[in-house]
């Protein structure tokens, strides 16, 4: 049977991907080979988030084609992922070389494509339409890493593991191209992936790190994807405008006025115009994305006055909001005052021999009080919360649709280290975003400085086709972007350094993973606050919970003494 090698770019959710592929090309007889200059079959995995990432993986296979059409003209060569969901066709035109083009909703049938390739049945497939029940079709995984063409050494079990528990996003963030590369929010049930998790416990994993585009949003009802087009962007930052004009001096004094009492932006207030009262109020609405409603009376709500907002009925950007906010059917109804999120984390914590639960990537609308408190409640849940903020300015958060203030994400923030002091917390900044001054910027910097990330992604703005910031009004020179992203970068490494020296001298628990990538002789494991650790340890080790005593930091890595570890 041929060999097979995939490549991967981007995020996790793509890493889970490429393994389920990979994982059922195994059981249709293939082997995994473990480079692609010996490989039959070259797949690269793609990623559209940002250009660069679109790029590298064009520049990949110009150069893969170039070179082995001359030396091995039988090798199969595609494209799977978000480029390919998002470019189809496109891609066969500019690479000719190109024979399968695989988008988001048909992993799973990779191996058919590439079988029908290989008898002769099909010159070139590109197959990238919308399939329903494709979130439920992610399962398989090889938890042994990649084995040799031929089939011979197979390193040792992962301890770890991916699983995705939904595909899609609803958030339709203007940055961003992933609900249109991706779909609408769709949801395994809960049995399902309790299934899958049981299944790889009993492969000797130890932890699992739940996936999804937004995560939070597990369980909620399906929306129907809008139409934006690029020009759309324009409109959106106008009407957002007639709240909050965007000359930067005028900012703090009409703060105020662009927010309900409960912290809710206006933008947000208009999507729930279109949702109706009663469903705001119904307690039996699965508001994952919102402030979940407290028992106790502890908590947010979403229900209440709404705040005045002029009407978008009729526009582009009206029907976005309309179609994101209209209810559908399938949603797990909250319980018990808890998300289908917080019902899931529930579940698989009751899976007996698994150690520990991450999850990722959240959003903060998704961070209600049944989150917070499933922290301090799940044992098995870690204290580690990456949560994406992407500026701490509010009016370029608004400009961005991402549903939330300053003011209420530093509330998160403050809810998560009441419940877990020791809780580590990351997130991802974007600088650059079209608009953005230095006053919004300096924002950015005094929030990084305020809540003191122990590490955060920090991305350069890029545009993409089909959002409405594409097309947004004053667009930031690219050596402004550069002179930011350098600054807020500076400021992340300095705090980082000063959160992983102040771990020295302390004792910390690990998960240890396997062999330390740098340096194969010495062992590493994580945290529970997400940590990394190096220490002198062997292959016995591995899959073990040690506690060390951590003698000294590096750089966003820690090291911990080996005589505790016996």
């Amino acid at each position: 049977m041929p060999s097979v090698y995939i490549k991967t770019y981007g995020c996790q959710m793509n890493e889970r991907d490429s393994e389920a592929v990979a994982a059922q090309l195994v059981a249709k007889g293939y082997t995994l080979a473990p480079s692609e200059h010996v490989a039959d079959v070259i797949l690269l995995n793609t990623c559209s988030v940002r250009d660069l990432a679109e790029q590298k993986a064009l520049n990949k296979m110009e150069n893969l084609a170039a070179d082995i059409r001359r030396s091995r003209p039988h090798v199969v060569l595609g494209f799977m992922g978000c480029m390919a969901q998002s470019r189809g066709h496109e891609l066969i035109d500019r690479l000719p070389d190109v024979d399968l083009v695989v988008g988001t909703q048909k992993f799973h049938r990779t191996a058919d494509f590439l079988d029908d390739i290989l008898t002769g049945r099909r010159d070139k497939v590109v197959e990238v339409e919308e399939e329903k029940g494709s979130e439920a079709t992610i399962k398989e995984h090889l938890l042994h890493g990649r084995g040799d063409a031929n089939g011979g050494h197979v390193p040792p079990l992962q301890v770890t593991a991916f699983v995705s528990i939904m595909q899609g996003c609803n958030q339709y963030c203007t940055f961003c191209i992933v609900p249109y590369t991706r779909g609408a929010e769709r949801s395994r049930t809960i049995p399902d992936i309790v299934e899958e998790c049981r299944a790889l416990v009993s492969r000797g994993v130890k932890e699992v790190t739940l996936l999804g585009q937004i995560v939070t949003s597990y369980g909620r009802r399906i929306s129907h994807r809008p139409s934006l087009s690029p020009s759309a962007g324009e409109g959106f930052a106008r009407k957002i405008s007639r709240i909050e004009p965007l000359n930067s001096s005028s900012r703090r004094e009409e703060a105020p006025t662009d927010y309900n009492r409960n912290g809710m932006s206006l933008l947000t207030s208009a999507a729930t115009r279109f949702m109706g009262r009663e469903h705001l109020q119904n307690p039996d609405v699965n508001r994952s994305h919102e402030p979940t409603p407290n028992p106790s009376g502890g908590g947010e709500s979403m229900s209440g006055t709404l705040a005045e907002f002029p009407s978008w009925e009729g526009s582009g950007v009206g029907r976005f909001m309309e179609r994101v906010a209209k209810p559908d059917e399938g949603c797990i109804p909250v319980k018990n005052y808890k998300s289908a999120f917080v019902q899931l984390l529930e579940a698989v914590n009751d899976i007996e021999g698994l150690e520990r639960i991450r999850f990722t990537s959240p959003h903060p609308r998704g961070y209600g009080d049944d989150l917070v408190e499933a922290y301090a409640r799940l044992p098995k849940l870690c204290e580690s919360a990456h949560l994406p903020v992407q500026s701490g300015s509010d009016r370029i958060l608004k400009r961005m649709h991402r549903g939330y203030t300053r003011e209420r994400y530093l509330g998160i923030i403050d809810k998560l280290r009441r419940a877990k002091p020791e809780m580590g917390i990351t997130t991802d900044i974007i600088v650059g975003f079209p608009g953005e001054t230095e006053a919004d910027f300096a924002e950015t910097l005094s929030l990084a400085r305020e809540v003191e990330f122990d590490n955060a992604f920090v991305f350069k703005y890029s545009p993409r086709k089909d959002t409405p910031a594409a097309s947004m009004p004053d667009p930031i020179p690219q050596e402004v972007i550069e002179e930011r992203h350098g600054r807020l970068l500076d400021l992340v490494n300095e705090i980082g350094k000063k959160k992983f020296q102040d771990c020295v001298g302390r004792r910390a628990q690990i998960l240890v993973e396997g062999p330390s990538r740098k340096n194969p002789e010495r062992c590493e494991g994580r945290t529970r606050t997400n940590k990394i650790v190096v220490f002198e340890g062997s292959e016995r080790h591995r899959g073990q919970l040690l506690d060390l005593r951590i003698t000294r930091a590096g750089s966003f890595t820690l090291y911990g003494d080996p005589a505790i570890s016996e």
